[in-house]
């Protein structure tokens, strides 16, 4: 028989766990604490500039599926110099857009700025000995666990990073005049950097990772981007040879995986140019885009490689490139410029942007601002945005484990008596009944995992390992509060209407066991 007296002691146990879990929703901006609808809608962002066609002037702005919005504030808009700001990278998280560049100071000099969603906000930059400001830009934003990470360069000091507005200093010597844009990456709490310099290596919070040093002058080696997929770090460049002849030089587009060269591309004679400027990694299918020549014109081709086989976007007489990559599912947008009409491409498909000066990066958002999946059916175990959705799994266990009367079990199940139950535990094969609720730590409610009133609970009829070990921890009369790891529920696949890396949370009061 149920006891109507229990059920206030049922709810207000929920309510207190609403109470915790808000605290943790306020410390995460992923846009499911914000409880926005999922949509099959994948926005592009491409952050570059905009040219006023009345004044004849180019600003900073990003383009929205091709639609620019311009980012007026913070700026001297009366400045007659031709170039007043520029936008160089861009980053979405939840329903904020955060964009960096660089607009004019007083004295017409490139300032670092940085806009939050269209907002101008000041950026603390290093003064020089006279108390002025550095020439100074900012050349990346990353947004991590609720951190905004900005990237500067400036001339005269060493590297440093902005972390919320503290500025970081790196523990080993980095060469500002080495950091360049797009090949900064930011994963949990690891910084990476890239070298721009005629070495290939890269830094992991501050200390340093040699890829290649083996190039001498005239040679050359490069990288222009890094991406970090797991514990993979996957970083692409290029390498030019000089010849001791006319038209005997030679060009190779590659990257490097954990230190190991795979080369993309070849070319030699005086169509040899192969560049790389991008690279994206989802379900284990290395992206990298750039530019080549067709051997036979000396055309110019806007490219990329999916596993180191060349697609063709796009060929034209002048500056025809690919400049940047993402990839959602099974969709590939490519940001970039076409006969010297600044473009981005979805699968292959050519977009003009309006007045465009110029493309430097490149974001991709769901419809509610969230990070998509970068594979179909949630199949993918370390696409970029599975790898966010782990992040935020673990935050909020390692959150609950500190929650008082929070007992663990040796799988990792997570769970506390709230009334304590009378009796003997429940056998695998016992069924007990019991009025239960579902919910998840992002807050989206989702049909089918809801829970029951008047239900039944038997550890033979579930499936989810985490639920068969909970059924037996239970006593009849009792009240408690399950909190299921993603590795005990769906795991890193998810099913169709469970992300990967999903938490489950079950409230269940029990009553009798059914003989």
């Amino acid at each position: 028989m149920k006891n109507p007296i229990l059920r206030p002691l049922r709810w207000f146990a929920l309510l207190s766990f609403l109470f915790s879990f808000t605290a943790y929703a306020q410390n995460s901006k992923s846009s499911a604490s914000k409880q926005n609808p999922v949509t099959n809608q994948t926005d592009v962002y491409i952050a570059g500039s905009w040219y006023d066609r009345k004044t004849q002037q180019t600003l900073a702005a990003y383009f929205k599926n091709g639609e620019p919005i311009v980012l007026r504030d913070g700026q001297n808009l009366a400045r007659t110099e031709t170039r007043l700001s520029l936008a160089r990278s861009i980053a979405i998280d939840g329903n904020d857009i955060h964009v960096v560049g660089n607009i004019l100071d007083s004295r017409g000099r490139d300032k670092a700025a940085y806009w939050k969603n269209q907002k101008y906000i000041p950026l603390p930059i290093k003064l020089q000995s006279n108390g002025d400001s550095e020439t100074s830009y900012a050349n990346g934003i990353e947004v991590s666990n609720g951190n905004v990470f900005i990237f500067p360069y400036q001339s005269g000091t060493n590297y440093y990073y902005l972390k919320n507005g503290v500025e970081t200093n790196f523990p080993y010597l980095v060469n500002p005049g080495q950091i360049k844009d797009r090949i900064h990456f930011v994963s949990g709490n690891d910084i990476y950097l890239a070298n721009y310099a005629d070495e290939a290596a890269y830094w992991k919070n501050g200390v340093k990772v040699s890829l290649d040093n083996t190039m001498r002058q005239p040679n050359r080696v490069q990288v222009s981007s890094i991406f970090v997929y797991g514990s993979d770090v996957y970083v692409a460049g290029y390498k030019s040879y000089a010849g001791t002849g006319s038209g005997t030089n030679r060009s190779m587009a590659v990257y490097w995986k954990n230190g190991q060269e795979v080369i993309l591309s070849t070319g030699s004679g005086i169509y040899a140019t192969r560049l790389t400027s991008s690279i994206f990694v989802a379900d284990n299918d290395v992206y990298v885009s750039g530019m080549s020549v067709d051997p036979n014109t000396g055309e110019p081709m806007a490219v990329y490689w999916k596993n180191g086989q060349m697609v063709i976007l796009a060929k034209g007489q002048t500056f025809t490139q690919a400049l940047a990559i993402a990839v959602a599912g099974n969709d590939v947008y490519v940001a970039g410029e076409h006969s010297n009409y600044k473009v981005y491409w979805k699968n292959g498909q050519e977009i003009k942007l309006p007045d465009c000066g110029d493309v430097y990066s490149i974001a991709l958002s769901n419809g509610n601002g969230s990070v998509p999946s970068t594979t179909l059916n949630n199949s993918s175990s370390n696409s970029t945005s599975d790898l966010i959705l782990k992040e935020k799994a673990d935050q909020y266990l390692a959150q609950m484990r500190k929650v008082p009367g929070m007992i663990e079990t040796s799988s990792g199940l997570l769970y506390q008596v709230l009334r304590a139950g009378t009796g003997p535990k429940v056998t695998f094969e016992q069924t007990i009944a019991a009025d239960y609720k579902i919910s998840f730590p992002d807050g989206v409610t989702r049909p089918g995992h809801t829970g029951g009133v008047g239900g039944d609970m038997s550890a033979s009829r579930y499936t989810i390992k985490g639920m068969q070990e909970a059924v037996q921890l239970m006593q009849a009369g009792g009240v408690y509060r399950f909190i299921i790891p993603y590795n005990l529920v769906y795991g890193k696949k998810g099913s169709k209407d469970i992300p990967p890396y999903q938490v489950f949370i079950y409230d269940v009061e029990t009553f009798e066991i059914e003989k």
